[in-house]
């Protein structure tokens, strides 16, 4: 074989070899994230969907169902409440007894962002443990904000089989929250 032949294989191997490695990899990347996160979810398709019937909802009990019981059941999350403010407290409104102050520094901390957190790690993690211990089994925390001014908390825990939220879903629950804001004005 001459010296072009052998380099033509050479450059058809390494071709080879790196698509063959590609695939691999995407391969254990899917499995890795079903793993982590779950079966991917259509985020796009449900923010249409829970965003209609959000801005259909005639009061905020409605608005609190989707919330609380709908969209948890979608995402597979075992616990959820909606925190309304009420005379300077954010309180729950599934009547859990849950209140916390609007200046209470997790609160703070997480409006100031105006995106959903995760309480895994961070800031938000300890300001969570300095607060009542019924706040224990929250993970993710989703500010409902119009502008600056906080609306609401939506508090999300554990995802069945232990999974975590992934960035795509704490985007997601985000929207989600500003759009929940918009409709809290609207009935009010």
């Amino acid at each position: 074989m001459s010296g072009i032949g052998v380099l033509l294989v050479g450059l058809v191997l390494g071709a080879l070899t790196l698509v063959l490695g590609f695939l691999l990899w995407r391969s254990v990347r899917r499995w890795w994230r079903a793993w982590r996160y779950g079966t991917p979810i259509d985020h796009s398709t449900l923010l249409v969907k829970y965003g209609r019937e959000m801005t259909e909802a005639p009061d905020r009990q409605t608005l609190a169902q989707l919330l609380v019981a709908e969209l948890p059941r979608v995402l597979q999350v075992k616990r959820a409440t909606l925190l309304l403010p009420e005379a300077h407290q954010l309180v729950a409104v599934d009547g859990v007894g849950l209140c916390l102050p609007v200046s209470h520094a997790a609160a703070r901390w997480v409006a100031s962002g105006g995106e959903a957190q995760s309480v895994s790690r961070g800031r938000l993690r300890e300001l969570v443990q300095q607060g009542p211990a019924d706040l224990d089994w929250t993970r993710i925390w989703v500010p409902l904000m119009r502008g600056v001014d906080l609306r609401g908390l939506w508090l999300l825990g554990l995802r069945d089989n232990d999974l975590r939220y992934s960035p795509k879903d704490l985007q997601w629950l985000t929207a989600i929250g500003r759009q929940a804001a918009a409709v809290l004005d609207a009935i009010h």
